[in-house]
C-alpha cells in the first residue's frame, strides 16, 4: 500500500511539473514569438538532418534492393532539414499554411458531425456547431497569419493546456484524499460491534 501511495504522489508531482513547464513554454511563445519561431525552426532542421543521417546509415547497412525507400526518405529529410537551417522564413511561411489548413479541415469535419447531431436531434449540437465554425474561421486566419502570430496562438494553447492539467491534478489529488478518508472511516470498526458476549 505504501508503494502505491508513493507512486500516486510521484505521479501527482510529475503532472504538476509538466503543467508548469507547459505554462512556461506558452509564456515564452507569447512573449518572444520571433525567437521561439527561430528556435523551433532550427530544432526542426537539426532533427530532420539527424533523422536523415540515421535513415541513410540504415540504407547503407541494409542495401539498396531491400531498403530503397530509405534513400529517398533520407535525402528528402536532409534537404528539408538544410532548408530549415538556411531559409527559416520560407519554412515558417509554409508551416503556417499547413497548420491553418489542418485546423480548417478538422473543423469542417467537426462541423459536419454537428449537423449529423442536429438531424438526429441530439442536445448540445449548437455548441459543437458554433465551436466548429469559430475554429474554421481561426484556421483561415492562421493560414494567412505570420509565423509569429501562430507562435502566439500556440503559446496561448499551451498555457490553457497547462492550467487545465494543473487544475485537474490538484482537484483529483484532493478527491483522492477525500476518498481515502471516507474509506478509512468506513473501515474503522468499533470494538463494541464485535462484543457479542
Amino acid at each position: 500500500m505504501s508503494e502505491l501511495k508513493n507512486s500516486l504522489k510521484r505521479m501527482k508531482w510529475d503532472s504538476i511539473v509538466i503543467a508548469l513547464i507547459t505554462i512556461a513554454l506558452g509564456l515564452v511563445c507569447i512573449l518572444l514569438p520571433t525567437e521561439s519561431a527561430s528556435v523551433l525552426t532550427t530544432v526542426l532542421g537539426v532533427c530532420l538532418i539527424a533523422s536523415g543521417v540515421v535513415l541513410f546509415a540504415q540504407f547503407c547497412m541494409l542495401g539498396g534492393f531491400i531498403a530503397g525507400n530509405l534513400l529517398v526518405t533520407s535525402i528528402a529529410m536532409l534537404l528539408v532539414g538544410v532548408l530549415c537551417l538556411m531559409r527559416p522564413d520560407l519554412v515558417q511561411g509554409f508551416l503556417t499554411v499547413l497548420f491553418g489548413l489542418y485546423i480548417f479541415v478538422d473543423s469542417l469535419l467537426a462541423l459536419s458531425d454537428s449537423l449529423v447531431c442536429a438531424s438526429a436531434r441530439v442536445s448540445g449540437w449548437i455548441i459543437m456547431f458554433v465551436c466548429s465554425l469559430v475554429t474554421a474561421v481561426l484556421g483561415i486566419v492562421v493560414m494567412f497569419a505570420s509565423f509569429e502570430w501562430v507562435m502566439i496562438f500556440a503559446g496561448a494553447s499551451l498555457i490553457v493546456e497547462g492550467v487545465r492539467r494543473l487544475v485537474i491534478t490538484l482537484t483529483m489529488s484532493g478527491k483522492v484524499r477525500q476518498a481515502k478518508k471516507i474509506l478509512h472511516d468506513a473501515h474503522t470498526v468499533d470494538e463494541d460491534d464485535y462484543n457479542i458476549y
